[in-house]
């Protein structure tokens, strides 16, 4: 139901892909057009899936995978978690669980671990389109002697807290650089040419050479203080020639680096805790990769030192591999106790019941940041809430 005006969607206009998606009256909801032809949001997911499948057949020279674990980010509603089962539907996968990313990372980095004191671990997890924080308190429990295995101390971890922003990652960095080269060979080309309105952003294939350099920059410093850009007849037979040093790209994303903070705090608000009550931190996801990210970061957290324990790029893939395994009966592999968070709260309404005349609200059953506390849930004839409210008055 969404349409080109919800901010997740908008973004993608600063991102200058040649491809954005555009409202359909018929499906009330989003499609992409590609060569005259209207896709989906779920069939274009699936063909992924698609992909993924045949890729995992010819790494494991077997059949296609059937059965599967996906991940999704932490900020996913019902209705998007629910269009992500149709596109693996449509795929032909049977998806045994959905697990959050940072979830997923969390049950890797804690597969292994056994704690005999309880320990609060922070995940900052920057990916290419969105930011996600979450807080894990790991621990050690005895599980108790069943028919498959003795009674031992097994490892285990909750999830107290979420915090995001959905609509800043790696990308928007890597936008700031074209921006900033875009402007630079404007200049230039007008200048040579003697016009005012000649735009590099009128030829796609111009700005997807600018989009490529961008990224290749963005790696470079990364690991330099500067790096000379070069690309040979760019738009209108003119070439781009420029330098870019890492000041000069903090300068540019310095707004960005100050929201890539706010997640965290959301977190600590979500679990009720503060920084005083966090060990550690690990760092996952490739956008977190730029050195004056991970000082901002490392600033917002009292100089804590940023842990990169886990690789990653894998460890979610990883941990829903694992996770996999846990739920499907081919495998028998260690137990580790996990225990997620919803961070929406759900409410269902009761209406017009037939039998007795009942009719009730639930309310917010469970779910939800904050520490939001379950509702009791009760349906009552009228005639017996007029009692009630008789006896009340009556012990007033």
């Amino acid at each position: 139901g969404r349409d080109e005006n919800h901010p997740n969607v908008k973004v993608l206009e600063s991102l200058h892909h040649p491809i954005t998606p555009t409202f359909n009256e018929t499906r009330k909801g989003l499609c992409f057009e590609v060569a005259k032809a209207s896709y989906t949001p779920e069939e274009l997911v699936a063909m992924v899936l698609n992909h993924a499948k045949e890729i995992s057949g010819d790494f494991g020279e077997m059949p296609p995978p059937r059965d599967c674990v996906l991940t999704v980010p932490s900020f996913a509603t019902q209705h998007e978690r629910s269009a992500l089962l149709d596109s693996a539907e449509l795929a032909n996968l049977n998806v045994l669980s959905l697990i959050e990313e940072n979830t997923a990372a969390g049950l890797q980095y804690g597969m292994d671990r056994i704690d005999e004191e309880p320990i609060n671990v922070m995940f900052y997890n920057m990916g290419a389109t969105s930011t996600q924080v979450s807080i894990m308190t790991y621990l050690s429990y005895e599980r108790k002697d069943s028919k498959y295995s003795k009674a031992k101390t097994v490892g285990g971890f909750e999830v107290k807290g979420k915090g995001w922003d959905s609509t800043l990652g790696g990308d928007i960095f890597s936008a700031v650089l074209v921006d900033y080269m875009v402007e630079e060979f404007n200049t230039a080309l007008n200048k040579a040419r003697g016009t005012t309105d000649k735009d590099v952003r009128s030829n796609l294939r111009a700005m997807t050479k600018l989009r490529i350099q961008a990224n290749k920059v963005k790696q470079v410093l990364s690991a330099n203080s500067d790096i000379p850009v070069y690309i040979d007849a760019l738009f209108d037979d003119m070439p781009l020639s420029t330098h870019i040093s890492r000041a000069k790209f903090e300068e540019l994303s310095h707004d960005l680096l100050k929201r890539a903070v706010v997640p965290i705090q959301k977190a600590l608000d979500s679990a009720n805790m503060t920084l005083a009550d966090i060990n550690s931190i690990e760092m996952i996801g490739g956008g977190m990769r730029v050195p004056s990210l991970q000082a901002e970061v490392k600033k917002s957290m009292g100089d804590m030192t940023l842990g990169m324990h886990i690789n990653s790029d894998e460890s979610m893939a990883l941990g829903a591999a694992f996770h996999g395994a846990n739920v499907s009966t081919s495998f028998r592999v260690r137990h580790v106790g996990m225990a997620d968070m919803n961070p929406f709260g759900i409410a269902i309404e009761l209406q017009n019941l037939e039998e007795a005349k009942k009719k009730g609200i639930f309310g917010k059953i469970f779910g939800g940041n904050k520490g939001d506390k379950a509702k009791k849930a009760e349906t009552k004839d009228d005639d017996e809430k007029d009692g009630e409210d008789e006896e009340d008055d009556d012990e007033k």
